[in-house]
């Protein structure tokens, strides 16, 4: 892993992330983002980088949310 990728530039990348704090739910978020092949996880030692390009998803893509949800209705 280099410092080039959590640098900035002011080009154009079509490139979306999201930056988690290591701890148990980030590793659960990443788990699930690495069974989908347009989603990039990388892993250091302070912090989880999930990415993917913008538009990449395909309504197909994603799987609905499961009958058992954790969130109260």
């Amino acid at each position: 892993m280099t410092s080039r990728q959590f640098g900035s530039s002011p080009t154009v990348s079509n490139m979306c992330s999201v930056t988690l704090r290591k701890n148990q739910h980030a590793h659960v978020v990443a788990e699930v983002m690495r069974g989908n092949p347009e989603v990039m996880v990388d892993e250091s030692k302070p912090k989880i980088r999930v990415r993917a390009e913008i538009g990449s998803f395909s309504t197909g893509a994603r799987s609905p949310m499961p009958q058992e949800s954790i969130f109260p209705v």
